[in-house]
């Protein structure tokens, strides 16, 4: 007589043992590799590499955690030194979590599962809150996506999106430019990163000889009172006395995680998302700098800027505006998409303007005048330069505007904006100061004239 074992007499280590056959017993199926143990070890069971649904050429390898028995059914507790370490590799190799509610089960499906990138996304502040102060992050089962009638093709879509994503020539919304900022520095780090968002457009021979970790290191260390990044950042990009710099780290990780939200959601079929609470200095860094890491954000930039009129939050046709702009400097593919969005807002655009009074500044006028303005600034930023010209001829028509605009922006008026247009102008580090170059000088040069008037 064979004595079939009862769930009260497993041992979690028996239960994660059957949990990891049925798990590699499903992963055979979709994976052409499938090993256990990883190494070097991420706190993750299984590894599979060459799935079958892909077309993509050396697949990137997925990492899985196997999860078995009642004690979960409430959630996952990972170590925060684990997650940390998925972050730190997750912009190549994708984890995911497979729970077994049943070890005594005969099929390999899980019971649930969950993706940790777009989880991760979602619950950045907390997320990182926890990592500084907690030594296991909570990943409650409401979070997990649920397998019905042991239908794995939720999770096999799923597994393809995020392989795809973690792809470097993915066309996902999430697929990332590998420059000088890993994935890991804009999750863990990002008001370090945004504040130096203008590296990966510094000109090739300006950071030959440096390595990007290095890179990162120095910001860091930077950061925390531990190092002098002056000799190889601060020359190339730091502005002394932006209003960037007085900003907390809180608004600004508030906004990175606004913008990541509106990515996922518009990655996920919503056409109506939301990039900003308001247009201001913090915003516009965050926007540029996560479409320099995100060149596929263009997508969504497009689709706001192809319907402008239109949109519900005029702010976001700025944010979009920006972002196109800073991605057009680190891609050096296709442009026709962004310059045909930006050609159908001008005729409209200039009209309006033209209309306008010099004073009293109303709301929709001040809308008017900023869109006009940061329409020229981004068609002189895609290669028209001629237009960096008239966007300093629009300042010094409404300059009542141009000083709201400043004023709302976060930059205020007075000889430390001369000196920012100044330090831009002179600054020819990145692809970016170049091409603006005349416009900087330009508006150093009109806001002096103000202020010594």
């Amino acid at each position: 007589m064979v004595m079939v074992p009862k769930k009260r007499d497993l041992d979690n280590d028996a239960k994660r043992k059957i949990g990891e056959n049925r798990a590699e017993n499903l992963l055979h199926q979709h994976f052409g590799e499938v090993w256990r143990v990883p190494s070097p070890d991420l706190g993750t069971d299984l590894c599979g590499q060459r799935p079958h649904y892909s077309v993509l050429e050396n697949a990137v390898p997925m990492r899985f955690q196997v999860k078995t028995g009642e004690s979960y059914s409430a959630g996952v507790s990972v170590a925060a030194n684990t997650l940390d370490r998925w972050l730190q590799r997750i912009e190549i190799e994708p984890v995911v979590i497979l729970y077994y509610e049943d070890p005594l089960a005969s099929w390999s499906e899980p019971d649930r599962f969950l993706i940790v990138y777009p989880w991760v996304l979602g619950h950045l502040p907390k997320i990182r809150e926890a990592l500084e102060t907690s030594s296991r992050i909570w990943l409650p089962s409401s979070d997990f996506e649920t397998v019905k009638d042991r239908n794995v093709d939720s999770l096999i879509r799923a597994m393809e999106s995020e392989g795809t994503r973690a792809h470097q020539l993915a066309q996902g919304i999430f697929a990332t430019n590998r420059h000088h900022f890993s994935e890991y520095m804009f999750l863990r780090y990002f008001p370090q990163v945004v504040r130096y968002w203008e590296l990966p457009l510094v000109r090739p021979p300006a950071l030959k000889m440096v390595r990007v970790t290095t890179i990162e290191q120095l910001i860091l260390e930077a950061s925390d009172g531990r190092g002098d990044v002056s000799q190889l950042v601060v020359g190339l990009l730091e502005r002394p006395g932006h209003p960037l710099q007085r900003r907390s780290t809180r608004e600004i990780m508030t906004a990175q995680a606004r913008l990541y939200q509106a990515l996922l959601d518009y990655g996920q079929g919503q056409q109506r998302v939301r990039l900003c609470k308001r247009f201001t200095t913090v915003e516009g860094a965050t926007a540029r700098s996560l479409a320099t890491k995100y060149p596929n954000a263009r997508q969504l930039a497009v689709h706001i800027l192809t319907n402008w009129n239109s949109w519900p939050s005029k702010d976001d046709v700025l944010v979009a505006l920006l972002m196109v702009g800073a991605q057009s400097h680190c891609n050096a593919d296709d442009q026709s998409a962004v310059v045909k969005a930006l050609r159908g807002m001008q005729a409209e655009v200039e009209a309006k303007v033209a209309t306008l009074y010099q004073e009293p500044v109303t709301p929709n006028g001040l809308w008017t005048y900023r869109l006009a303005h940061h329409l020229y600034v981004v068609l002189a930023e895609v290669g028209e330069e001629r237009y960096a010209k008239k966007a300093v001829q629009l300042a010094a028509r409404y300059p009542l505007y141009e000083l709201e605009h400043l004023r709302r922006y976060g930059w205020g008026m007075g000889q430390h904006v001369i000196r920012l247009y100044e330090q831009a102008a002179v600054n020819m580090s990145t692809i970016r100061s170049q091409k603006l170059q005349s416009y900087n000088r330009g508006m150093a040069a009109w806001m002096a004239e103000v202020v010594n008037a």
